[in-house]
């Protein structure tokens, strides 16, 4: 396997039903797209050394950007519904 400073993922199967898309750039932002497959309560979490610098929701109704708390923005917990997809962008701590 080669390791690559600037890449894409595509497809991650995660527990619970989602799909997760990611994308890394040595020394750029990280970001990662989530689509939901089943209705269900998910706990995000920032990669090591990051934090959520920005976080939406897209819904059949639109965008919808959801607030960080400051204090924990090395996490995220939302009730996320079927067809819904976040978009997360990290930033270094």
């Amino acid at each position: 396997m080669r390791f690559t400073l600037h890449g894409r993922v595509i497809g991650l199967r995660a527990r619970g039903g989602a799909e997760v898309d990611v994308e890394w750039n040595r020394t750029a932002t990280t970001n990662a797209v989530v689509k939901i497959l089943a209705t269900h309560d998910f706990y995000f979490r920032a990669p090591k050394g990051k934090k959520f610098g920005s976080a939406s929701r897209t819904t059949a109704s639109g965008v919808q950007t959801i607030p960080i708390p400051a204090a924990h923005a090395e996490t995220l917990s939302v009730a996320a519904r079927e067809a819904e997809t976040y978009h997360f962008e990290f930033v270094t701590i």
